[in-house]
């Protein structure tokens, strides 16, 4: 392959041939200072998030002992999707911090027959990490580099990183606002970034092949481009992500979707303090359909365990949206046990039966609810209430 020398690819793309006992390849060189902005926050915001946030973002308890000085940012970019021998990761880029500065580093394939000194060239950076951060690399990413470590008979080291995979917590803070949860719509929704002048990834393979077919670099500058703002858009979503879940309530969130997600994930880490405070946001910012009657049945058994939910029980029997079985239960017990009222407990089993056969959330059976009419019609004959 024979290029020109206006068009060799170190003229045009900052950055260095690395030499090593395999070969050599090229590695395109950028450097960002701390203080750099991509969205909302500045780069070296990532240096102070929460570790137990993290942990708790990405479901990982191992998380909590990370060092997020040594995190490494990885987005790949293939010949294809297809995990097999003939697809080729062809552009490894690499974000890490060198004290305040955020550097990256894009290890390139310039030859297919070159893979294996631009394998070695990764490894020998992998060395020096221990934090692997990625969106969707448990799916994607990571496979598809190890298999090309192994084909290339090379020990690639990722399994003993510690991984943020930021795709699941992604979905988990933000899909119940947003219609996507694709990096570029959380740079668009999320960081408040538009991309110009990218290219879009179904594209990116064949600019590749013809790369190895004509010798022309000029347009992978925007594949480079491309690549280079997936890793800043990664970097600036796990930062802000971690920011939101350690406190979403001094003004960084604004929807009551993301609080009702919020609260479910305080809910799943067993953090009920925050669930019910997250919970009560979203439902005062009027959270509307599925999710504030998912929300209102969170939050219920939350309540119970440090007050009374009585009147947002009364409050919801009474509104004309449709909170299935749920309230109307749990209202039949209070009236029952608590303040032995059983006409109002009767009329609160009736209406949950009447329910009972269109709300297919609840785990309410109708043996359990025929009991319990049962039981407080004794007792009103008992009384002489009948």
């Amino acid at each position: 392959m024979e290029t020109t020398d206006v068009n060799r690819l170190d003229a045009l793309i900052p950055g260095e041939w690395i030499e090593n006992e395999l070969g050599r390849c090229f590695v395109a060189v950028r450097t960002y200072d701390g203080g750099h902005s991509h969205g909302p926050s500045r780069l070296r915001e990532f240096l102070t998030v929460s570790v137990e946030s993290l942990s708790a973002l990405g479901r990982d308890p191992e998380l909590v002992q990370a060092d997020v000085s040594s995190a490494l940012f990885l987005d790949l970019e293939t010949t294809g999707l297809d995990r097999n021998d003939n697809t080729l990761v062809f552009l490894v880029g690499v974000g890490f911090f060198c004290g305040d500065r955020f550097h990256i580093r894009q290890y390139f394939l310039d030859y297919p027959g070159n893979e294996r000194p631009m394998l070695l060239a990764v490894r020998q950076l992998l060395a020096g990490h221990s934090l692997l951060v990625t969106f969707n690399g448990k799916g994607f990413d990571v496979p598809m580099l190890a298999g090309r470590f192994a084909l290339n008979g090379i020990e690639c080291g990722l399994s003993n990183f510690r991984h943020l995979d930021m795709l699941p917590p992604a979905r988990r803070l933000w899909r119940e606002r947003l219609e996507s949860c694709r990096l570029t719509s959380l740079e668009a929704n999320i960081l408040g970034l538009r991309r110009t002048d990218d290219v879009r990834g179904d594209l990116i393979p064949g600019i590749y092949r013809r790369y190895c077919s004509d010798g022309d670099p000029v347009p992978l500058l925007r594949v480079f481009h491309h690549n280079r703002q997936d890793i800043l858009t990664l970097l600036g979503i796990t930062s802000v992500a971690s920011a939101v879940f350690h406190d979403p309530f001094s003004g960084r969130v604004y929807s009551p979707e993301d609080f009702f997600s919020l609260g479910r994930l305080y809910e799943a880490v067993g953090d009920h303090d925050r669930a019910v405070r997250a919970y009560r946001r979203a439902l005062s910012q009027s959270l509307c359909g599925p999710a504030r009657h998912e929300a209102c049945r969170r939050l219920l058994p939350l309540l119970r365990q440090t007050e009374r939910p009585v009147h947002l029980l009364e409050a919801m029997v009474s509104s004309d949206e449709d909170y299935g079985v749920y309230p109307f239960v749990e209202l039949a017990k209070h009236y029952e046990h608590e303040l032995n009222d059983l006409e109002r407990a009767e009329r609160m089993a009736l209406i949950a039966l009447e329910k009972l056969p269109h709300d297919r959330c609840t785990r309410t059976t109708q043996r359990e609810l025929e009991k319990r009419l049962e039981r407080i019609r004794h007792k009103l004959v008992q009384r002489g209430g009948r």
